[in-house]
């Protein structure tokens, strides 16, 4: 006889069946091939000492993602996104992990299809050794912390990610989180199938939804934003990771050097009469405590620290496409929510 099929396995039928949620996407943009963001090592190290374990991992951008699902475990991984190059790229970094043998052998060919894109496939390329110069191995670039520290770094690891692809447990979306008929019909599956977000990883995707980097406020964005996040999460159960880069902080930016700082609001801290807010969360809203809002949450608010090399280059490379950041709003002027 054969097996039950679980919630979880019912729900991924439902998902790669679904025409809405199989259809890719029109909008084609440079791939963020791994994090620039700050803490992501003291994040790690809470979901290693959390029990976390279960649910959905849903997550968008680039390989970090690859570090939260081997931590937290999930039944069943979404790595979302709104770049159809994204879900491109992550759709091969899966075939990959399913089609080797072994870590050493996937590391090998991960390096392979990463150097086989154009120079200006990747937004972080200036990162990445160049084509000509193969001294300087992918596995040892600091910023590919996935690969020293997360789901590629040890045997373990690598394992649990790979057994997860196998049984065909990570699947790559074109998901924009503005759209309301995208994400309502994956929030009602969810539901529908008794499954939950256990961890929803953002990155700074609230930043650009804002506009922040052309000093505006884009409302309508930003209304559908909040409504989909609170219609994917489970206050009681879901982790949300999040960034912000330009925000009211003013160690956030000063002197052209940009810090993104990555947080964790953990299940129970917004409260059942508190929604998920993108405009609280980087300071938008005047007269509003944020760590009142964010009880119990996890590095919420980030450390100064002075431009390191890592910031300056990325500032110098931010600064040849776009012109000097404003501020989000005036300090006296509300976030439409």
């Amino acid at each position: 006889m054969l097996p039950i099929p679980s919630s979880y396995d019912l729900l991924r039928s439902a998902i790669l069946t679904h025409p809405v949620l199989r259809a890719r996407s029109n909008y084609h943009s440079h791939v963020y091939l791994t994090s620039n963001e700050e803490k992501i090592a003291l994040v790690r190290n809470a979901f290693s000492s959390s029990q976390l374990k279960g649910g959905i991992y849903c997550g968008v951008s680039g390989l970090q993602n690859w570090d939260f699902i081997s931590l937290t475990q999930p039944d069943l991984a979404l790595l979302i996104d709104k770049n159809q190059a994204t879900v491109d790229f992550q759709n091969a970094v899966i075939n990959l992990i399913k089609t080797q043998p072994n870590r050493h052998s996937f590391l090998k060919k991960l390096e392979d299809l990463v150097q086989s894109y154009p120079e200006d496939f990747f937004a972080d390329n200036f990162l990445l050794p160049q084509k000509k110069d193969r001294s300087t191995p992918l596995l040892e670039i600091d910023n590919l912390s996935t690969l020293k520290h997360g789901a590629f770094a040890s045997k373990k690891a690598f394992n649990r990610v790979k057994n997860l692809a196998l049984n065909g447990r990570i699947i790559a979306l074109s998901l924009d989180l503005t759209k309301e008929i995208e994400v309502s019909i994956l929030a009602t599956m969810i539901k529908t199938h008794n499954c939950y977000l256990s961890c929803l990883y953002l990155s700074n995707v609230g930043d650009w939804v804002h506009r922040i980097a052309q000093g505006i406020c884009d409302a309508p964005n930003l209304q559908a934003f909040k409504r989909n996040i609170n219609r994917l999460i489970s206050p009681s159960q879901t982790h949300i990771l999040e960034s912000t880069w330009f925000g009211y902080d003013p160690e956030l930016y000063r002197d052209g050097d940009y810090q993104m700082v990555l947080s964790m609001i953990t299940p129970g801290a917004l409260g059942p009469l508190q929604p998920y807010d993108p405009c609280i969360f980087r300071g938008a809203i005047p007269n509003v405590e944020r760590s009142a809002y964010f009880a119990n949450s996890l590095l919420l608010d980030p450390l100064p620290s002075d431009a390191s090399g890592k910031h300056k280059r990325a500032a110098e490379e931010e600064k040849t496409s776009h012109s000097k950041p404003k501020r989000l709003l005036p300090v006296d002027k509300e976030c439409p929510t």
